[in-house]
């Protein structure tokens, strides 16, 4: 519910799912070999105002709040259908609907959520960085390096 601060007739998340579609899809080439990862910050916030008001404002008719919001009983039921909700609002902005994307809902305070999202971040571009590589020795040993740092420094904290 909450306005973009240089222009408060757009709705922030309505101009979040916009952005997404427009990089995804016209800057394409940058995405093709590369893995996508959705990360939806601020679900502690998200969990407080759901409870109260639907998300209707910011999806007009594609949103069903009946179903997403008046039948459902619980505020946990809330918070888990209507972050599908947005995250299919999201991945609906790709025109290439083949391409995986992994998403993690956190909230950026909760220390063990954000590490274990990075590693598995990390991990990801790592194995793919080394499969690219995969004739150079070189760089096999240079992702090794890296990806053993990352566990060092995650071990460290």
């Amino acid at each position: 519910d909450e306005q973009l601060y240089e222009d408060n007739s757009v709705n922030s998340l309505c101009d979040a799912v916009a952005l997404f579609g427009d990089l995804i899809n016209n800057y394409s080439h940058w995405f093709q070999n590369s893995s996508l990862f959705l990360v939806l910050n601020k679900k502690d916030l998200f969990q407080q105002k759901i409870a109260h008001k639907s998300l209707l404002s910011c999806f007009g008719q594609d949103y069903d709040e009946e179903n997403y919001f008046e039948q459902l009983s619980t505020d946990e039921l809330k918070v888990s259908e209507n972050i599908q909700f947005i995250k299919q609002q999201i991945l609906n902005q790709m025109e290439d609907q083949t391409k995986q994307v992994v998403c993690y809902e956190m909230c950026a305070y909760d220390e063990e959520q954000v590490k274990k999202a990075f590693y598995e971040i990390f991990s990801t571009v790592a194995q793919t960085i080394t499969v690219a590589d995969t004739p150079s020795t070189g760089a096999q040993q240079r992702d090794k390096s890296y990806t053993r740092n990352a566990e060092l420094s995650l071990e460290k904290k």
